[in-house]
């Protein structure tokens, strides 16, 4: 498969149920849980900021090319940007 296929196959309702089946799993379980690399503007709504970092139990992290780079950059760059499972369709982006 060439690198055109990989937000295919990872696309955004893959990444949101993944995220929000973990944060619903810390919920129910009152545990800690930081997700890296949330790609995706809908995973967003997962996660609270209206709380004092010292008091989160759940927290999250993006990573700047990861709001840069969308699919339609994959016939430029092919796997290059492949590395990761953030390179989803302009609007999903964060």
């Amino acid at each position: 498969m060439t690198a055109e296929f990989h937000p295919r196959i990872r696309d955004e309702r893959a990444c949101y149920l993944s995220s929000s089946m973990a944060v619903a799993l810390a919920k129910l379980h009152d545990t800690r849980l930081h997700i890296l690399h949330i790609s995706t503007k809908d995973e967003l709504a997962l996660f609270r900021n209206d709380i004092p970092l010292k008091d989160k139990k759940i927290t999250a992290e993006v990573c700047v090319h990861h709001l840069y780079f969308s699919a339609e950059d994959y016939d430029q760059f092919g796997n290059q940007i492949k590395c990761s499972l953030w390179a989803k369709p302009f609007g999903a982006r964060c």
